[in-house]
């Protein structure tokens, strides 16, 4: 009977040790975050609480314009990113930008989510009654 109790007791253990560990998670292995987004004329800039892999966001980065996918030039330095589209950003239009959880340190630690920021160049219009 001894011999059966130690592998159920190793068991238990793993298991335990598991929990703990998804507990634990952010303080173990903490998530990269976006810290700052910001549109302007030109482009958009991104800010993380960690440096980034400039691969890792290529495949990971997408901005769209009135859900056409946007061309562009990514520029990576440090924590900060921007993307500069063909066009540069267009008066009257709908942008959403996505960052998915591919987009990774050199580290390998990636945001928890994927990261959606929606950004409108619309005229807001007031209504009276």
């Amino acid at each position: 009977m001894r011999n059966l109790c130690l592998p159920i007791v190793g068991i238990v253990g793993f298991i335990c040790f598991e929990i703990l560990l998804t507990s634990c998670h952010t303080i173990f292995l903490p998530a990269l975050r976006v810290e700052s987004c910001y549109f302007t004329d030109n482009f958009v800039a991104v800010t993380f609480s960690e440096a980034v892999s400039k691969q890792s966001l290529e495949s990971g980065f997408s901005l769209t314009e009135n859900e056409s996918v946007l061309k562009g030039r990514l520029q990576v330095s440090g924590k900060t990113c921007r993307f500069y589209p063909e066009e540069g950003i267009q008066k009257h239009k709908e942008y959403i930008l996505r960052l998915t959880t591919t987009v990774e340190t050199a580290q390998g630690l990636s945001l928890a989510e994927d990261f959606i920021y929606n950004y409108s160049t619309k005229e807001k219009t007031l209504v009276f009654k």
